[in-house]
């Protein structure tokens, strides 16, 4: 599968998440110990970040790590 296509997916997942949990994007940056704009980046499937902040995503959100980075998405 292509790098780009999974980037996507996988922000899509984190905003869907966050929004469900009603975080503003500052605050779930806050909480994820990094910036607005990198957190900007990740839902827009511009970066991929690290195992270790994928961890600290997954645990804010109160989501299993293999769910968020499963490139299965639930229905809207």
């Amino acid at each position: 599968m292509d790098t780009q296509l999974v980037n996507i997916i996988f922000g899509v997942k984190v905003r869907q998440a966050r929004l469900e949990r009603e975080f503003t994007l500052s605050e779930f940056a806050h909480r994820c110990e990094i910036s607005p704009s990198y957190a900007t980046e990740v839902e827009k499937g511009r970066k991929y970040p690290r195992v270790d902040k994928i961890m600290r995503m997954a645990e804010v959100l109160g989501i299993p790590y293999n769910e968020l980075v499963s490139i299965s998405l639930a229905p809207p």
